[in-house]
């Protein structure tokens, strides 16, 4: 996807009006910018390129990937002999160390009649593999690889995608996310429920320990501490009963809003489906009486 391409992408997914980008970025992140400007680069209209500074403040103002714009804005303007030094990051290295040591290389060649390649054989094959691929599949696949790397091996992974988003990484927010589940008593199936996720993305928020390569993926992650922090001497089973009373159409419109209100506002809503709860309990165990 070219850097116009994908800039209008993130404009478009914002909501925002052009006006509002300009706007923000200047409040946020002292940057002043014409909204005509902007306009020029999403347009591919103009013959001067945005820095990587305004490029950074951009996707971040939009909710995209400020890595991605940036190396899209490089690789498209960058004369050939730019783009083939690109071979030489530590990006690359790592994708193809990768790829050498995967499963995947093993099976190109038997797929080819070789059971057993050689060190070289397999550096050669894969070196091969990324020349035959755009720069944006190449970004593609690298966010690919370090999601499975980070099933694979946490630590590699933080170390890896320190380097290649230049971010530091909070060891102290590492396990914070787990360690918080755990005093509550929570599954990981009992927080990705609450949350309206699948259970292999909630993990993933775990591992990444508040790193992460999305604005979506960051605030999923905030959303989460958040739950877990306001969630009361909470047990499995109440977290299910409550998920269940919260999809329930005689009852739910009223905590439809539960995962994005304030601190305050999830107590007081936790607080009346325990009441609701212990009243229906009393009528349930009355009728049982009056039998």
């Amino acid at each position: 996807m070219k850097y116009s391409e994908l800039l209008t992408q993130y404009i478009e997914a914002s909501g925002l009006s052009l006006s509002e980008i300009a706007k923000r970025m200047d409040e946020e992140k002292g940057i002043k910018i014409d909204r005509s400007y902007i306009s020029m680069l999403k347009n591919d209209k103009t013959k001067n390129p945005a820095s990587e500074e305004m490029n950074r403040a951009l996707a971040e103002i939009t909710g995209g990937d400020p890595e991605r714009l940036v190396l899209a804005a490089y690789y498209e303007k960058a004369p050939v002999i730019v783009k083939n030094s690109l071979k030489d990051s530590e990006q690359y290295r790592q994708f193809k160390k990768f790829i050498v040591e995967s499963d995947f290389i093993l099976q190109h060649f038997k797929d080819t009649g070789i059971d057993n390649p050689t060190d070289e054989m397999k550096e050669e094959a894969v070196v091969a593999f990324i020349d035959s691929i755009t720069h944006d599949d190449f970004i593609e696949l690298w966010h690919a690889m370090l999601k499975l790397l980070l099933l694979k091996n946490p630590k590699e992974f933080r170390e890896i995608a320190k380097l290649t988003y230049n971010k530091p990484i909070n060891v102290e927010e590492v396990h914070k996310l787990e360690e918080l589940r755990l005093r509550k008593g929570l599954s990981r199936e009992d927080v990705a429920t609450s949350l309206s996720i699948p259970v292999k993305e909630y993990e993933y928020l775990e591992l990444l320990g508040g790193f992460s390569f999305s604005s979506e993926n960051s605030d999923m992650y905030k959303k989460a501490i958040d739950y877990l922090e306001s969630f009361e001497g909470g047990t499995n089973k109440e977290a299910r009963e409550f998920e269940a009373f919260m999809k329930n159409p005689e009852h739910g419109l009223f905590f439809k809003d539960y995962l994005e209100a304030p601190e305050e506002r999830k107590k007081e809503m936790l607080t009346f489906w325990r009441f609701i709860k212990q009243v229906e309990e009393e009528e349930k165990a009355e009728g049982e009486k009056d039998k």
